[in-house]
């Protein structure tokens, strides 16, 4: 009889930290403008996304105490039961939309099938939607939206990929054309992502020094120690006793043009200027409820990615967090745009940067349980998870359907209430927020405080230019 298959502790640990207040998982949005092709779509996601067994696999918890996870052939597999097939309500807006997605990502999983579930949403005016929820425990949302993307093409006339299992039968030369052709557009997506690496946090300049640090162990214990310690988050209205219900909202599409012309005349990167604008939007809001800003900084838990380009696209998680404070007590734009820059800059090949990602890894060989706990404490240093994914430069396709806009959210660890995603695809920038309810009720709130920010910065970058 074969061994099963572990699950490995850093994918285990988010199954054991799913509460009914915190689900772990992630979810991603596409919009279109026309109906998307179901039949295709259902052909597409069997011909590419069941090439990675992890999609036809269960996790399985054994009955004797503290044995590890494992992972099993699901023997009852139905692709229908993971690919649904939903109509929007009247009156069929962007409200309501916003309404069923938020009613869905609230929604766990069913852990006795494969953990991922497709809903294609009919009736959103003249179009329709894709709402795709992956939980964490297969991979980090890097890898997630890579695999969504991996549903695309750059035509809509796009012949059709053979399954794997066909390819296989094919000659050589064939052989190496098709894999060439199934992989160009997540290759397309990696080659985006590794040139944005230097303008955001999305890669350490050095991730091998995080891998020694698992090796040294006791020798950076002071360290540590300091950051386990440190002071948990000031309470503000983004954190409290968290509910089951979560709201999430979208933005509309932001010129990618615009941030650059910010950062490239006051300073930064993109991704600081995008950082920035949420802080804004964070002290903006704050105000507005007549809440004291006095000394107030927060933290985001930004993850960041630690993977190779030959492990782009692959499942399982390796990434790593870094904690980026949030100046929200800086009444200027400006004023919050350069120390964010500067943060940023420091973190990037900080002590605190490189332990954090070493903790991470260390952490990979203790029992799922105890990483919880580790992670828990982690959170208690965090308002909110903020995250930044580069997307393809160019338009893509999906079962002949163009894709509009984009967007996903991260799952919020612990006790943190609210998740901020950006995303840029096709010369555009998306933001997502993802709050507990009775935080936030109304995230749109929030990202019309977004518009202002960037408006603002760009009216500042203007002037300077003249």
């Amino acid at each position: 009889m074969a061994r099963p298959e572990l699950v490995a502790n850093s994918d285990a640990v988010w199954i054991t930290m799913e509460e009914s207040t915190n689900l772990m998982t992630v979810s991603g949005l596409l919009l279109f403008d026309d109906i998307i092709d179901h039949e295709r779509l259902k052909q597409t996601i069997e011909n590419r996304l069941l090439t990675y067994k992890r999609f036809k696999q269960r996790i399985v918890e054994p009955s004797i105490p503290l044995a590890p996870l494992f992972w099993e052939t699901d023997s009852n597999f139905n692709l229908d039961a993971h690919i649904l097939r939903v109509g929007l309500p009247s009156p069929n807006d962007e409200a309501t939309l916003q309404e069923m997605v938020s009613r869905l990502v609230s929604t766990p999983l069913d852990q006795t099938k494969p953990l991922w579930q497709v809903h294609i949403i009919e009736n959103v005016g003249s179009g329709s939607a894709v709402l795709a929820r992956m939980h964490h425990a297969l991979a980090d949302g890097l890898a997630l939206v890579m695999v969504l993307l991996s549903l695309a093409d750059f035509a809509p006339d796009a012949p059709p990929r053979p399954p794997k299992e066909e390819k296989e039968k094919k000659s050589s030369s064939l052989l190496g054309n098709l894999r060439k052709q199934a992989n160009s557009t997540i290759a397309a997506v990696s080659k985006t992502a590794t040139s944005l690496v230097n303008e955001g946090m999305e890669t350490v300049k050095n991730p091998s020094k995080a891998m020694e640090f698992a090796q040294k162990g006791a020798e950076n214990a002071r360290t540590v120690g300091q950051l386990l310690t440190e002071s948990a988050d000031p309470k503000t209205r983004f954190k409290g006793k968290l509910g089951v219900g979560k709201k999430v909202a979208w933005s509309r599409a932001i010129p990618l043009s615009d941030i650059k012309t910010i950062k490239n005349t006051l300073g930064g990167g993109v991704n600081e200027v995008l950082v920035t604008a949420v802080a804004g939007a964070l002290r903006t809001h704050m105000v507005s409820k007549g809440d004291q800003m006095q000394g107030i900084t927060i933290r985001a838990a930004m993850p960041m990615n630690i993977r190779g380009k030959s492990e782009m696209g692959k499942l399982g998680n390796s990434y790593g967090v870094a904690f980026v404070p949030l100046p929200l007590y800086l009444e200027s734009s400006i004023d919050r745009l350069e120390e964010i820059s500067e943060t940023m800059a420091r973190m990037k090949n900080s002590d605190e940067t490189i332990v954090t990602f070493g903790i991470q890894k260390g952490i990979e060989f203790t029992h799922h349980d105890v990483q919880s706990e580790l992670l828990k404490l982690f959170s208690a240093r965090a308002t909110a998870v903020m995250s930044n994914i580069p997307g393809p430069p160019m338009p893509l396709y999906i079962a002949g359907s163009q894709i509009k806009q984009l967007m996903f959210w991260m799952p919020q660890v612990g006790k943190v209430g609210i998740s901020i995603s950006m995303l840029s695809y096709a010369g555009q920038v998306f933001f997502g927020i993802a709050a507990d309810d009775g935080l936030i009720p109304n995230p749109n709130e929030l990202l019309d405080a977004v518009y202002r920010e960037i408006d603002s910065l760009l009216a500042l970058a203007t002037d300077a230019k003249k």
